[in-house]
């Protein structure tokens, strides 16, 4: 049995009854999935196409679990990301959580913020210097995406200045 979660953000509905429904599906879901957790793993994987090979394979296999079931469940649940960006792997940080009984569950997370950046960037091409320029627009989308709706313009501006870390260490300049 695999369960998978998707990690999602805080924006959830501000009625008292989606609070109360979602407080229930929590309890029921402590007492459904009641199990010690035995390991988690933490790895990267492409997304819609992990096979039961190394180092997924071996990584499993090592506690008994059913490798080639998890490797379809995942590949289905992250089918969307590779079709969304044609031709270029997605690589996907997952949480792999394996229970006593051998079952395990799955926590997929947010693209890593580099690859945000090589998806955003744009290369110039001058005679003897190759380029790469992100847009400030870029830079806010890449924050919002990945710290969620910022309300604050002093928080905006410190999380930004993390991601701009990112982007000029990876030779990227960025434009207004």
């Amino acid at each position: 049995m695999v369960r998978i979660l998707v990690s999602k953000s805080n924006d959830v509905g501000s009625s008292p009854a989606a609070l109360v429904l979602i407080d229930f599906f929590r309890i029921m879901q402590f007492f459904i999935q009641n199990k010690t957790v035995f390991r988690e793993l933490l790895t990267v994987l492409p997304a819609g196409a992990a096979t039961t090979g190394p180092p997924l394979g071996p990584l499993l296999g090592q506690f008994g679990v059913n490798t080639p079931s998890f490797c379809k469940q995942f590949n289905d649940a992250t089918s969307i990301f590779s079709s969304l960006i044609k031709g270029k792997l997605v690589l996907l940080s997952v949480k792999i959580i394996i229970y006593d009984d051998k079952t395990l569950a799955f926590i997929i997370q947010k693209p890593h913020t580099s690859f945000l950046i090589k998806q955003l960037r744009k290369k110039l091409v001058s005679t003897n210097v190759s380029l790469f320029v992100l847009t400030l627009d870029d830079l806010f989308k890449i924050v919002n995406f990945k710290f969620g709706h910022v309300k604050s313009p002093t928080l905006l501006f410190k999380l930004s200045r993390v991601v701009l870390g990112t982007v000029l260490s990876m030779q990227t300049i960025v434009v207004t």
